[in-house]
């Protein structure tokens, strides 16, 4: 995590020094796999991956709150308020809340964050009933730019579509924390949540502002630097990075009932599997659904993980070509799961 961040604070800081698009080509491929580094090994710590189990449960807690918190950076809005606040609760309540019912709720963590990512690509169960109050660029995107025929370029529309509002938001989120940093609030999205909600995100904000400061004086005040971080948090999430693949599927079934890209159908989340190259692209987030079933196994331990469980358990999936023409090709719902009861003990 050190070795991803400091490599991207250098590269941030010197490549707009090589004039032309040399910069920009930079953040889209070395910066967004940077970026992604980060956020598949903050989500690994998040869960207890990096935790020194001789230590007690309130300080492993204190120690991942931290590394979260300075593991961040450098980033123009980053992973930290998601996984933060919104990751853990995601896993025990995967598709049992909707997007308006996120953004107007009371309670201090968000109750399924990934519905944040969802909301770009993905339908809801309750349709336009389920959207947000609140401005959405997301959902605007969603309900009014993409097409849902089987029309020549109705993929590419949606894929393009998709892009736009995920580098919309992404900056519109950093001007939004700034906003934060100076009132203390971020009641303009999230007016019902209690004041500990709103002095953590102004402390966190501030915290961001001041490593923004100093990336771009490490720069000397060339504003592309902070475009290059913009770039690089949000190209490895769109196609046609192979690692998008991983981000478009991993929750969510299409008409048929089928996972995206024809994955395996009745599960509540999927996996994209490759070769080699591919895992280590996508630093093994790509194994999400064994990640779900046991979310304390570190992610390198994953690939193993599969291959001991076998095929019957884990079955191939669509390849990440297919995966991200599924995902811009079909409707697909994040769906909501009945859940019940594996076994009764009593235990």
């Amino acid at each position: 995590l050190t070795a991803a961040n400091v490599l991207q604070v250098a590269l941030a800081t010197a490549t707009p020094a090589l004039g032309g698009a040399w910069w920009l080509a930079a953040a889209a491929t070395a910066g967004a796999y940077c970026s992604l580094a980060q956020f598949a090994l903050l989500h690994d710590v998040v869960h207890g991956g990096a935790d020194d189990v001789s230590r007690t449960v309130s300080e492993r807690k204190r120690f991942r709150e931290r590394v979260l918190r300075y593991g961040s950076q450098p980033s123009v809005f980053g992973y930290w308020l998601y996984l933060a606040l919104g990751h853990l609760n995601h896993h025990a309540a995967t598709g049992d809340w909707t997007a308006r019912e996120l953004f107007n709720s009371s309670r201090l963590e968000f109750e399924d964050g990934d519905l944040f990512f969802a909301s770009h690509r993905q339908d809801s169960p309750g349709g336009k009933a389920d959207d947000p109050a609140a401005i959405s660029i997301s959902r605007f995107a969603y309900r009014y730019l993409w097409r849902f025929d089987d029309g020549a370029g109705a993929a590419a529309t949606n894929a393009a579509a998709y892009a736009w509002s995920m580098a919309a938001e992404r900056a519109a989120l950093c001007l939004n924390d700034k906003f934060v940093a100076l009132t203390g609030s971020n009641g303009i999205f999230f007016p019902n949540k209690p004041p500990a909600f709103h002095a953590t995100c102004a402390s966190y904000a501030r915290f961001s502002a001041a490593c923004q400061l100093a990336v771009l004086t490490l720069a000397h005040f060339d504003a592309r630097s902070l475009a290059f971080l913009l770039v690089a948090e949000t190209c490895w999430q769109l196609p046609p990075w192979p690692a998008a693949s991983l981000f478009v599927s991993n929750h969510g079934v299409d008409e048929s009932g089928a996972g995206v890209g024809g994955a395996e159908a009745d599960r509540p989340t999927h996996s994209v599997y490759g070769p080699a190259w591919f895992d280590i692209l996508c630093v093994a987030a790509n194994y999400h659904t064994e990640h779900h079933d046991f979310p304390k196994v570190p992610l390198w331990r994953l690939p193993e993980l599969r291959r001991l469980a076998g095929e019957d358990f884990y079955p191939p999936s669509p390849s990440w070509q297919e995966v991200l023409r599924g995902a811009f090709a079909n409707r697909v719902t994040y769906e909501r799961w009945e859940r019940t009861a594996a076994a009764e003990s009593s235990v």
